[in-house]
């Protein structure tokens, strides 16, 4: 199927963030406010790249139709291919690409871009042009860059063209520049680490200074910090806001440190009216917008005394911004290269069709049916142009087949007693015969561990992308060493957990590296029984009040001295209906009494409406749900080493009054703790307190970080570093 003509198609890695993301997005926007038609190619290069996933604005224009996201295996036919970093098709990728386009354009976004490096990497416009069939033009975003291209001169002439930045000049200034200064003036700056903070920064150590950097590793390097100094986080706000909040940008780039030569700070800044300081070797390059000066607080003190020098300067930045980086500019390049837009209107009618391409979801086996539950939400709520096939280590995997989806089923090497070299072996065989069977464009893995056998197929297959998806709330020091098998992932998925503020594990520094969403779950609340329907369903009486027991498989923990107390309490309840779910995972028969009704199915949280309150281990899964649900419930924490800070969310439950906990070792509790949840005023309550903790549902949108990946063209490269982190072991 033909994708529609469109205007331009931007080739970009729409997962790098920072001035990347600025400059793609800048140059989108304004082709968009053009009347362009616009779509999107999303290419998966490596350099720099997050593991975090599609950036939701793209996401979001897609979803307003005022993007197209091509097919990468499909065709397409343009008026202007524009390449966003020449690089990005430096390799060999998953497929070739089926764009035509009139016109190719690549843009060098970075110093450093053309070098040969050890001299086995090939010419990025050769292969790009091999790529896309067509001569390729080389551009650069900025005249620094432009300089290192070939035939340039040190000033940055050359034949090259130059595609700066574009910004909504208008837009952005609102109003127009800042009031003259008064009083201490607002300065700031970014950088990257503390070696960043050169003999310019340590010229303001007894004045006031905003600093903009990764917080956390800039407080862990440095011990003492000048006390006027405060440091913001890159997290905290966007960088326009933060150069909005400024009265004065300090530019610290270095035209020989080898990093972006964006000077995104300077740009924004400008923009809303600021004036920059920058040292007189960037003169050339930005162009009038800033003021180049060795002894930049002097200057800015200079500057706050003069009002007419205040007012003149920013004629002087607005006149540069207009002449080199606003929208106006950009516009003009393209009316020069392909023309005016072919049709005025830039929103589509729908969306373009994708083929179907499938989606392998593998997990392991755990303690209860998490793994298997957590991927079940996200296949389920995958777009019907994918579908989901099931590998897994669950002796409960046969509940896939009746959600719809294919399901093959290997045991874990534990669980036969097997060698783990062994199992390796005979699992990477398997992975291999999997997805050269069902040929899948994308693989997930749920698990806390990534074994040595996904190392093994992500190298025999460096086509396919490969994301991992893992629950955080890890005992402190537990797993560690698995975190640094990350780099075998094009995708990292965090479902939060609601106690994340009681974690201590080693997943918690790691979330501002990787894609963080609400907490799964794989029921939506209108897929829920009322109370009568689900009580029917269970064979229980909807007039009289009832517990669910949900205390896990219990494989790897005994609950039964707790049980054995738990129960005379729970009778002492009147009327109560006590019914507890058997595991479908579980290696025994825990010989409940005639009194307590076992329950089998699932999921069981289709009938929750059946049930007062519940006593229940807090895995992941069960207390999302339960919560979600509004069940007011007594947690039992498992507290085997294995397992993930069960203590933590119990604990978290009680103080924020939807539930209680209750260790193993507290059995003098268990009394008064059954008597209170056992009356409709503490559960009414308990209800409430569960309602103000209710999140959306995260499976969506880990669905749809899995869709960006099928629909992309990923470079066949690996890490680099996964060699030296593959270890022994599992």
């Amino acid at each position: 199927m033909r994708t529609p003509n469109v205007d331009i198609v931007m080739i970009a890695d729409w997962r790098q963030a920072g001035p990347v993301f600025w400059y793609q997005r800048n140059l989108a926007e304004a082709a968009l406010a053009a009347g362009y038609r616009l779509a999107v190619l999303q290419v998966d290069g490596r350099r720099g790249a997050a593991r975090a996933g599609v950036h939701p604005w793209l996401r979001a224009m897609v979803d307003r139709q005022r993007i197209i996201r091509l097919d990468p295996a499909g065709e397409a036919e343009a008026a202007l291919s524009l390449t966003v970093d020449d690089t990005l098709l430096e390799g060999e990728l998953s497929r070739p690409l089926g764009l035509i386009a009139d016109v190719n354009l690549a843009i060098r976004i970075a110093q450093g871009g053309g070098e040969a490096g050890d001299g086995a990497r090939s010419d990025p416009i050769d292969m790009l042009e091999m790529q896309l069939r067509r001569p390729v033009v080389l551009a650069a975003a900025t005249d620094l860059i432009a300089a290192e291209l070939p035939g340039s001169t040190p000033a940055g002439g050359g034949d090259a063209p130059i595609w700066r930045p574009a910004i909504d000049v208008d837009a952005f200034g609102g109003e127009g520049p800042q009031a003259p200064l008064s009083g201490p003036p607002v300065v700031g700056s970014c950088v990257d680490g503390v070696g960043e903070l050169d003999s310019r920064l340590f010229g303001w150590r007894h004045r006031a200074l905003r600093l903009r950097g990764p917080k956390a590793a800039l407080l862990e390097r440095r011990q003492a910090w000048p006390a006027g100094w405060r440091i913001e986080d890159v997290a905290d706000r966007p960088l326009s806001d933060f150069c909005r909040s400024l009265h004065a940008y300090l530019e610290g780039f270095a035209p020989k440190s080898g990093k972006d030569a964006l000077c995104a700070g300077s740009i924004l800044t400008a923009a809303s009216g600021g004036l920059v300081l920058a040292p007189p070797g960037l003169e050339p390059y930005l162009g009038g917008i800033a003021t180049t000066s060795d002894a930049p607080a002097a200057a800015v003190d200079a500057l706050a005394e003069d009002a007419a020098g205040q007012r003149r300067s920013r004629e002087k930045v607005r006149a540069a911004l207009l002449e080199r980086h606003d929208w106006r500019c950009h516009r003009a390049r393209l009316s020069e290269l392909i023309g005016a837009p072919r049709q005025a209107a830039v929103s589509l009618a729908s969306p373009s069709a994708m083929p179907r391409r499938r989606a392998l979801f593998f997990s392991t086996n755990g303690v209860g049916m998490g793994h298997l539950t957590r991927q079940l939400a996200i296949a389920r709520r995958l777009p019907a142009s994918i579908e989901p096939v099931f590998l897994s280590m669950s002796q409960a995997c046969g509940q896939v087949e009746k959600f719809g989806f294919p399901v093959e089923y290997t045991p874990y090497h534990a669980y036969y007693d097997g060698h783990v070299d062994h199992w390796n072996a005979h699992l990477t065989h398997l992975l291999h015969e999997m997805i050269a069977f069902y040929d899948p464009a994308v693989l997930m893995f749920d698990g806390n561990y990534p074994f040595r056998a996904l190392i093994n197929a992500r190298r025999q297959h460096p086509e396919r992308a490969f994301v991992w998806c893992r629950r955080g709330l890890w005992q402190p020091g537990q797993n560690a060493a698995a975190l640094d098998r990350a780099a075998l992932f094009d995708l990292v998925i965090e479902p939060l957990d609601l106690a994340t503020v009681f974690d201590r594990g080693p997943t918690k520094s790691e979330q501002g590296k990787v894609r963080c969403i609400p907490p799964i779950r794989l029921l939506e609340p209108e897929e829920l029984d009322d109370r009568e329907t689900a009580a029917a369903a269970l064979g229980l009486d909807a007039d009289k009040p009832a517990v669910l027991l949900q205390l896990g498989s219990r494989n790897n923990y005994e609950l039964a001295p707790l049980v054995d107390r738990l129960l005379p309490a729970l009778r002492a309840v009147d009327g109560l209906q006590i019914a507890t779910m058997q595991w479908l995972i579980s290696e025994q028969d825990h010989g409940w009494p005639d009194d307590v009704q076992v329950l089998s199915g699932y999921p069981m949280a289709r009938h929750i409406a059946a049930f007062d309150f519940s006593i229940a281990t807090p895995g992941y899964n069960s207390f999302h749900e339960l919560v979600a649900y509004g069940v007011p419930t007594v947690f039992i924490p498992n507290e085997h080493p294995s397992m993930d800070d069960h203590v933590a969310r119990a604990h978290f439950a009680e103080r924020q009054g939807f539930g209680f906990g209750l260790r193993r070792s507290e059995v003098y509790k268990i009394a008064p703790v059954i008597e209170a949840i056992g009356q409709p005023g503490v559960r009414a309550r308990m209800r409430a307190a569960a309602r103000r903790h209710a999140t959306p549902n995260g499976a969506g949108l880990a669905a749809r970080a899995v869709a960006d990946l099928v629909h992309s063209v990923k470079g066949r490269g690996e890490p680099a570093d996964i060699g030296r982190r593959q270890k022994a072991g599992t």
